[in-house]
């Protein structure tokens, strides 16, 4: 009967652990969603319009979201991505598109105390329709991370958007056929062949000189550099790039948008492979890790050695110091020596002239004066060597201050 009581209590104790553990498990929030807005849309042929990533926190706070998202490259074309409106203020090095993988991932946070609502814009997205169709935004993966000690991934729910995309209606002409007249694309003219990651990248082209030049300058797995740039009155245009780009493989391709907003087609793509940088010396090429890492090599031993140097007059400074130091007080010391000596003689003069018995009759008073007079001297000259003494004994103190302290 007994064990049966030990055996319930062991059950019962069991029990209690799994449905705590149960209820730890099931406690985890999974209440975000990541979504699309809007979610559905109807747009036409060559037409700009923007999408916008947004997160639904389910009433938690969150520091981190993250994720990536498909679309049909063939059918749709990234121009841009804002950021001025996020939630979020600091982001990594994953926030970038490819028009050419078709997708565009994201990673960006805030600090605590996070950030909590139904509707919290991440980025906003340009898209130019270029071919008829339904297409689809579909999330690849994401998360979204509680603003806790653990950063929960809190996230439920990944809901993508569907589009459709239209010719563009053309009106029914009446007397005489009506021509839609399309953006025309840029040509790009002038560009290098062949180029270093030391050198400016430059290109040049031509368009109508009321146009706008949307210049794309793309690296797989790097955000693309977009820049806009003017038509001169000649119709030409050119861009010259204000830093050098980093090595590896650049697709280069330009847009032209009129007043109204609209967009042409691309221009013809250049391909541009940037090698390392460096310098041919005596007929060898040289890679510019090797020339960076020879500067660093040649300032790091000039600062050695100059720290060297500074060490060395250091302590040869405060040896300086030290014998100074050393030959003022042997210096104090002769000399008080030499005052102490003086008044102790000065003290026994005295002393036998006042042992002397100046008040016996047969001295004169003339030499009874002569006498006063001289031990009056005595005592004069032993306040007089007293007095130089503490002026030695200032006046090297004073000395000691003013050197420069030992470190």
């Amino acid at each position: 009967m007994r064990n049966k009581k030990i055996f319930l209590i062991i059950i019962t104790i069991a029990t209690c652990i799994l449905f705590f553990d149960v209820k730890t498990i099931l406690a985890q929030p999974k209440a975000a969603t990541l979504y699309i807005d809007p979610a559905t849309g109807v747009y036409k042929e060559e037409q700009v319009f923007k999408v916008k990533i947004k997160v639904n926190t389910g009433g938690y706070r969150i520091n981190s979201a993250r994720g990536i998202i498909n679309f049909p490259k063939e059918k749709l074309e990234i121009l841009d991505i804002e950021r001025g409106n996020s939630i979020f203020s600091l982001w990594d090095s994953s926030t970038h598109f490819s028009n050419y993988e078709g997708n565009i991932s994201f990673g960006g946070g805030l600090p605590a105390p996070g950030f909590s609502g139904n509707s919290g814009e991440i980025l906003e997205i340009s898209f130019r329709a270029k071919s008829t169709g339904k297409v689809n935004l579909d999330f690849q993966e994401g998360s979204v991370l509680a603003n806790d000690a653990k950063g929960t991934d809190i996230l439920r729910d990944l809901e993508g958007a569907e589009y459709n995309l239209n010719k563009e209606k053309v009106p029914i002409p009446t007397k005489k056929k009506t021509e839609i007249k399309r953006v025309q694309a840029p040509q790009i003219t002038t560009y290098p062949e062949k180029l270093s990651s030391t050198e400016v990248f430059f290109v040049e082209g031509k368009a109508d000189s009321k146009l706008t030049i949307i210049l794309y300058i793309e690296k797989e797995g790097v955000e693309p550099i977009i820049a806009t740039i003017k038509v001169d009155s000649d119709n030409t245009w050119s861009y010259v790039h204000n830093r050098f780009l980093r090595p590896g493989k650049y697709h280069i391709y330009a847009k032209a948008k009129n007043e109204k907003g609209e967009i042409s087609a691309p221009s013809k793509k250049i391909t541009l492979t940037l090698e390392r940088g460096g310098v041919v010396v005596l007929g060898k090429f040289i890679r510019e890790e090797i020339i960076y890492g020879s500067i660093i090599l040649f300032l790091s031993i000039t600062l050695f050695i100059l720290l060297t140097y500074f060490l060395y007059n250091l302590q040869k400074r405060a040896k300086k110091r030290m014998n100074l130091l050393k030959e003022i007080k042997e210096a104090n010391d002769s000399v008080i020596d030499g005052f102490g000596l003086l008044k102790e003689e000065v003290s026994r003069e005295m002393k036998a002239l006042k042992d002397m018995d100046i008040t016996k009759d047969h001295i004169t008073e003339k030499e009874k004066e002569e006498r006063q007079k001289l031990v009056n001297d005595l005592i004069e000259d032993l306040d007089l060597i007293e007095k130089i003494q503490n002026y030695i004994r200032k006046e090297i103190g004073d000395i000691e201050k003013v050197l420069p302290p030992i470190r």
